[in-house]
This record gives C-alpha cells, sequence and structure tokens, in this order.
C-alpha cells in the first residue's frame, strides 16, 4: 500500500511540475514554439525506448526524427534583432529588472518578482524572439 501511494505521489507531484513548467514555457517562448517542442516528446520517448527497451526504429521513424530535429533547430535559432519600438503598456508579470523593466522599488528586489508596472515607449534594438515583449509586425 505504502508503494502505491508514494507512487501516486510522485506522478501527481510530476504531473503538476509539468503543468508549472508548460505554462512557464508558454509565458517565456509563446504558445507556438512551446507546442512545437512540446510535440517532440514523443520522438524522446522512442530515443528512451531504444536505449532502454531495446526497441528498433524503421526508416519512417528515422525520417520523421530527421524531420522533427530540424524543425526543433530551426525554432531554436529563430531569432532576429532589428530596431522596434515597444509602445507605453501596463501589466503585470514576473520579470527582472532588464532593459524593459526599469523601475523604482521601496526595497532592493534582485530576482524575479511580479506586480503591475508600467511600460513607457521604448526604441532600441536587440536580438529578440516573438514573446510578451515583441508581438510585432514585420
Amino acid at each position: 500500500m505504502l508503494l502505491v501511494l508514494g507512487l501516486s505521489r510522485l506522478s501527481g507531484g510530476g504531473y503538476g511540475l509539468s503543468i508549472v513548467l508548460h505554462l512557464l514555457a508558454v509565458r517565456g517562448m509563446g504558445a507556438a514554439r512551446q507546442a512545437a517542442l512540446f510535440a517532440a516528446a514523443p520522438f524522446i520517448g522512442a530515443v528512451v525506448a531504444v536505449l532502454v527497451l531495446g526497441e528498433r526504429l524503421g526508416a519512417r521513424d528515422l525520417v520523421a526524427g530527421a524531420v522533427m530535429a530540424a524543425g526543433i533547430a530551426i525554432l531554436l535559432r529563430a531569432r532576429h534583432e532589428h530596431v522596434h519600438v515597444h509602445e507605453a503598456l501596463e501589466h503585470e508579470h514576473a520579470h527582472l529588472h532588464d532593459d524593459h523593466h526599469r523601475h523604482e522599488h521601496a526595497d532592493q528586489v534582485a530576482e524575479s518578482h511580479s506586480h503591475p508596472h508600467a511600460h513607457p515607449p521604448l526604441l532600441h534594438d536587440h536580438p529578440h524572439l516573438p514573446d510578451v515583449h515583441h508581438r510585432h509586425g514585420h
């Protein structure tokens, strides 16, 4: 009985952690990029099955894995840089103090924190991905 209870806690905790990591990934990299990377899970499972269980992969499996790997490589390398404008914005989300989040606090803050804050308009240039601060046309 203790084994069943321990396994249920482990699986429940793992599932809860996966939901938290999923939401952080959606927030950090955008839903489309996160979904594409999440879709690679069956291919990772296939590699584990080969290594751990001695399964054999066929030609279609290898072609599908190569296409998935190429897609992931494209996603991970997809950055661009250009001068762009951030419009004035008021919102709340977890953030660090960086180029987009320069504001004062009553106390010293050195880690990620969340509170309502305002962004003045900002014109600048840096490499970026589409995310909560970089949704613009080209």
